[in-house]
């Protein structure tokens, strides 16, 4: 079986929906970190013959800052079993959000020998631009990986 089949059969959507940040408009505990995150197998030698991956969710936010970045270590109990982001990459940053609903996509791009990792998070309101990140990263040994993005509001962090 091919690379590309085996790495779309092994994916495994894994999305985490907080209680805190929901898709409807009811109240919710504005202090709660999000993730938009996807279990599948990474190869640590990739080409551009490997299928991308891409998983999105939509969700209300609040008028808030929200520290946004890489969610990438899967495996804390093996050291080894990592995606590291390239030097000089994206990790993370603070990010002012106005309230409304967002759907938030990470995709995997990828590329010969690392991946690239970019969010986007799409406003539903007109006239809004959408926010774009991009990560260089690699993956040191081949295996099963949670990979994605969190957003953490101020009061959380």
């Amino acid at each position: 079986m091919s690379v590309k089949k085996m790495s779309m059969i092994a994916t495994t959507v894994a999305v985490t929906a907080m209680a805190g940040i929901g898709t409807t408009a009811s109240a919710y505990a504005a202090d709660e970190i999000a993730y938009n995150t996807v279990t599948m197998t990474l190869t640590d030698s990739p080409t551009t013959a490997n299928a991308d991956s891409c998983h999105s969710r939509h969700l209300k936010l609040n008028a808030d800052s929200y520290l946004w970045g890489l969610n990438n270590n899967s495996n804390p109990i093996v050291d080894s079993y990592k995606i590291i982001p390239r030097s000089g990459s994206w990790t993370s940053e603070w990010i002012t959000l106005d309230e409304g609903y967002y759907t938030w996509k990470d995709c995997l791009i990828t590329q010969n020998g690392y991946y690239t990792q970019k969010t986007t998070l799409y406003p539903d309101a007109a006239g809004k631009a959408a926010a774009v990140r991009f990560a260089t990263v690699t993956v040191t040994v081949t295996g099963s990986y949670t990979w994605g993005t969190f957003l953490a509001p101020s009061s959380s962090v």
